[in-house]
């Protein structure tokens, strides 16, 4: 067989054999392309194309957009729409881009949800060249791939939502536009729709609206139930000591109207008016979780006293204050109603109505000493 190399005049020539290929680089490149694979054996080509697939992936979830749960969920109704909602697992309030472009009357043109202007990519709804006059310094509109989930959740499907406080901004844009006369006649509706609910939040937190709709505002409230409980109740039980003082028992009895007998037995009812000057009057939820780690044991008795499981550095502190004012307010006053009152007004129970902020009369107990004849 005749291995005599081939000479340039009898070797291939890819502008030779495909003239297209002279004047077009891309063209060059395939047909190059096609020739190294021809070369190489099906092994190696499965192991580059692998190897090509693999960075492909690793590309493409390096750029992919992080994906977050929603904690509750809700439908927003404000300015005659309705928009769905959600607090995310990390605290976000969201509202579904998908539904406000839909209340906002603005459709995705071809599907498409940003367009890119510039070094930026603006969202659909903005895009009109008129507006962007309008854009604060450095606006953004800030977006996240959340899975919400719930009554108004049908699939676990990524959404896209847009952080609830960028909402006034975009409507105050439109509402700019259209009255300084930039807009197209078409454009007049979403203008109008915009400035529905711009005026629908003028008075109300856009993040309060969102946490009612949801219900956030229950975890919000026990959240900070929890925080209180942290500062006021402590996780030992402190050593007894004497912390009522006497006059907080010879003036409860004067009030009451019953015997004080020092060093007996004080009566059963004590415990729940007690209750009610002091536990009831200290923080949310102290009387309920001292009840509960406290609880009344089958001899009818507690195994210790409520104030000694509360903090030193907080909870027994406010216990100490409060008594000192509860004192003085019986002892200016002659009645369990009139001390009632002037208790409920210096110092009212936690979760309760309020009465009517009236002029207070003068405690009974000082009007009796001021009708005193002097020397």
């Amino acid at each position: 067989m005749n291995h005599t190399p081939k000479t340039d005049a009898e070797a291939p020539n890819p502008d030779h054999d495909h003239p297209a290929a002279a004047h077009d680089p891309v063209e060059t490149g395939r047909i190059g392309g096609k020739a190294r694979a021809a070369r190489l054996s099906p092994k190696r080509r499965s192991e580059i194309a692998a190897a090509a697939a693999a960075a492909m992936w690793t590309a493409k979830r390096a750029v992919a957009p992080q994906v977050v749960h929603a904690k509750n969920v809700g439908v927003l109704k404000i300015g005659g729409a309705e928009i769905a909602c959600a607090v995310l697992e990390d605290g976000r309030r969201v509202l579904s881009e998908r539904e406000m472009i839909k209340a906002l009357g603005r459709a995705n043109a071809g599907g498409q949800t940003y367009l890119r202007r510039g070094a930026d990519q603006v969202p659909i709804y903005l895009a009109a060249k008129v507006l962007r006059p309008y854009f604060p310094e450095g606006f953004q509109v800030p977006t996240v791939h959340y899975i919400p989930f719930g009554k108004t959740a049908k699939t676990g499907t990524a959404a896209i939502g847009v952080e609830a406080s960028t909402l006034p901004v975009i409507c105050q844009i439109w509402t700019d536009a259209w009255h300084d006369g930039k807009l197209r006649a078409d454009q007049h509706a979403t203008a109008r729709r915009a400035d529905a609910i711009r005026k629908g939040l003028e008075h109300i937190g856009i993040i309060a609206l969102v946490d009612e709709a949801t219900g956030y505002e229950v975890d919000r409230v026990r959240g900070s139930l929890a925080a209180i409980l942290e500062a006021f109740i402590d996780k030992e039980l402190a050593a007894w000591c004497k912390t009522f003082p006497d006059e907080y028992y010879v003036n409860l009895c004067r009030l009451k109207k019953m015997p004080h007998k020092p060093g007996s037995a004080r009566p059963g009812c004590f415990g729940g008016l007690t209750n009610n000057i002091v536990y009831e009057r200290l923080a949310p939820g102290i009387l309920d979780e001292l009840r509960r780690i406290n609880p009344i044991r089958e001899s009818g008795q507690r195994s210790a006293k409520h104030h000694q499981w509360l903090t030193r550095q907080t909870g027994y502190l406010k216990l100490r204050d409060h008594l000192a004012k509860a004192v003085t307010l019986m002892e200016v006053t002659s009645t369990w109603e009139e001390f009632l009152l002037f208790l409920d007004r210096f110092a009212p129970r936690v979760n309760r109505n309020l009465s009517l902020a009236f002029p207070l009369p003068k405690p009974s107990r000082l009007s009796a000493l001021d009708d005193e004849p002097t020397n």
